[in-house]
């Protein structure tokens, strides 16, 4: 699998099931982009090890490296921030 992000053009999957794709996700209210490719990141290897499809593993890191943008740094001390997300993939069939 080779997963490709292109900024506002969105991001790819390369896999055995072919090739998928995902469009970016709208930023309104920027904060800083810091730790947005390594939340991406971090959301993909997750998916990847609990068996998501390649276009839901696209959809979740986008979504979450589109939360990252919206806060200032890398991380946030707020478990809630990280909970909310959590919360929602535990109830969505892959």
């Amino acid at each position: 699998m080779l997963i490709v992000t292109r900024g506002e053009a969105g991001a790819m999957i390369f896999s055995a099931q072919g090739i998928h794709s995902a469009e970016s996700v709208e930023v309104t209210d920027l904060k800083d982009t810091v730790g947005a490719g390594d939340a991406f990141s971090a959301v993909s290897i997750f998916g990847r090890a609990r068996g998501w499809t390649p276009d839901t593993i696209l959809e979740r890191a986008s979504a979450f490296a589109a939360e990252i943008c919206r806060i200032r740094g890398a991380t946030i001390d707020d478990p809630g921030f990280y909970q909310d997300l959590r919360t929602q993939w535990a109830h969505v069939e892959v």
